[in-house]
């Protein structure tokens, strides 16, 4: 309960809402993300976690949530069609709905098969019709014709109305999350490097604190609040904070420093970080950077296959040309295994001739041309 009401006090700071979510993960609770049809205004306390507030979610505020649980009284919605034609009219709009939908409030109504990145995904492209039924919705109901959408019509709207689209990648969910959240939830940048970590040397955000003043630590992590500035003597350096699962620390990087590694720093950035513990005036730990490393391209290099698998469309020459040159321009020792999907079977091949080094770089191009990646280790 203490937690949820700080929580709910702090829900128009990003950081601070950050800061005891990470507490409650350290006591072995868990913040779970907002639902339409289980949150409250503020933060709720479970068992043994809290339920993110409606009115904490980017776009939304007070207004918003009470117009969402109001309509929601005793039952809960069936659906986003059955969402969109409760909620009052003028609640209701295309910045609500991508927020609900990125911070993953419609997760409960997922569709059997579908996994949250689909999902999501789906949603956020059939904002038009979601928006269009609502209007529909209310247009018949201001004319009196209440009984027009029944619960079977809202269920069949929500089978067949829902656009195409290509499910979210992770950073791009984790992305959209953060933007209606105010960090990362249920999705975070670094999953994809989780089963890897320990192979690294890295040590994770909770346990820096513990780690000894003055000593070198490695941390792996995302980059946020980045800021350059200009020392006295007219130099630049930097700031940043850098963020994993189970916490966050502030980086500094002096303009030694700054001068070798600046082309890597930038938000969202994932980097691995060397550098001194060090206190500041605030108590605060803080790490000096000695040097930086790109994340990706270092798990990319520990790689013993790369499994390139092309899109599920025709397989014409320029395109195949194009994926050669890509692999040929990043040789290496990593082997290259390609997967072809051919009229309902996969066909794999083996290509020894081509072994690429693995990279951020690489493996950009290569889902440039809409091939997926996997490094196997």
């Amino acid at each position: 309960y203490f937690y949820a009401a700080v929580l709910s006090h702090e829900s128009d700071d990003s950081a601070k809402v950050y800061k005891y979510s990470s507490e409650l993960r350290s006591m072995g609770l868990q913040l779970l993300p907002p639902d339409v049809n289980e949150s409250d205004e503020g933060f709720t306390p479970t068992d043994d976690s809290v339920r993110f507030g409606l009115s904490a979610i980017k776009g939304l505020g007070s207004s918003s949530a009470k117009a969402i649980i109001d309509a929601r009284g005793q039952e809960k919605f069936r659906s986003v069609f059955d969402f969109v034609s409760r909620v009052g009219q003028n609640a209701v709009n295309r910045k609500m709905l991508e927020s609900l939908i990125a911070g993953g409030a419609f997760d409960s109504m997922i569709i059997e098969g579908f996994q949250p990145n689909e999902w999501r995904a789906r949603l956020f492209a059939s904002i038009n019709e979601i928006l269009a039924f609502g209007q529909s919705s209310w247009n018949d109901k201001l004319q009196g014709q209440t009984g027009l959408f029944a619960a079977s019509d809202v269920s069949s709207a929500l089978e067949t109305d829902l656009v195409e689209s290509a499910p979210w990648t992770r950073e791009e969910m984790s992305a959209r999350e953060k933007a209606a959240l105010g960090f990362y939830l249920s999705v975070h940048p670094l999953d994809a490097y989780d089963s890897r970590m320990g192979t690294i040397g890295v040590t994770s955000m909770e346990d820096v604190g513990s780690a000894a003043v003055g000593g070198m630590v490695s941390v792996a992590g995302i980059v946020s609040g980045l800021l350059v500035r200009w020392s006295k003597s007219g130099n630049r350096y930097a700031q940043f904070r850098l963020e994993d699962r189970t916490g966050n620390a502030k980086v500094l990087v002096w303009s030694e420093t700054f001068t070798r590694i600046s082309n890597m720093l930038a938000d969202d950035a994932l980097l691995i970080i060397d550098g001194k513990l060090e206190n500041n005036d605030g108590g605060e730990i803080t790490i000096v950077a000695s040097e930086a490393r790109s994340l990706p391209d270092v798990i990319s290099r520990q790689a013993r296959n790369l499994v390139v698998t092309l899109p599920r469309r025709a397989f014409d020459e320029e395109t195949l040309n194009d994926l050669y040159a890509i692999l040929a321009s990043d040789r290496g020792r990593c082997d290259v295994t390609l997967v072809m999907p051919v009229e309902g079977f996969e066909l794999t091949l083996k290509s020894p001739p081509l072994q690429v080094q693995g990279s951020k770089r690489l493996e950009e191009q290569l889902k440039s041309l809409g091939c997926s990646v996997r490094w196997d280790h």
